[in-house]
């Protein structure tokens, strides 16, 4: 789930952290050489496609919503 190949070859270990603000000031300022883009999405509107491990933390966050016990996997 959290080794990713690229077409290259490069072969990368990654996880996904996805953060709820429920206010905002300021603005996005992400460090150029690691992200090209930072936005703010509606939970129920993910970028697409969505990298499999995104995907996994989003249900995992959406059983905490509703169950009220944090989850893991």
């Amino acid at each position: 789930m959290h080794t990713l190949t690229y077409p290259n070859g490069d072969v990368t270990h990654c996880f996904a952290l996805c953060f709820v603000a429920r206010r905002w000031s300021g603005t996005l300022a992400p460090g150029p050489d690691e992200v090209r883009r930072a936005r703010f999405l509606p939970l129920d509107a993910p970028p697409r496609p969505l990298h499999p491990p995104t995907a996994v933390v989003l249900s995992l966050f959406e059983r905490f919503r509703t169950e009220g016990r944090f989850q893991a996997r």
